[in-house]
């Protein structure tokens, strides 16, 4: 997973990511506090992804103080 949008998906080849929202929502079920972050500075991201990244970043937030 790329570091700088974590959507790309090189087993698929080179620059092809994730771009329906469903699937991306999937994925952010298993990123990282850097990946959410990063995935927040995708271009045109939908409103219902960006929502599923700030969740899981509270997620993460909470399982870190817990």
């Amino acid at each position: 997973m790329n570091a700088r949008n974590p959507f790309l998906t090189p087993e698929y080849g080179p620059g092809v990511q994730t771009t329906a929202a469903a699937d991306r929502i999937t994925k952010v079920k298993d990123f990282n506090t850097a990946q959410c972050r990063a995935a927040l500075k995708v271009s045109d991201l939908q409103a219902t992804v960006r929502q599923a990244i700030e969740r899981r970043l509270r997620a993460l937030s909470k399982e870190r103080h817990a």
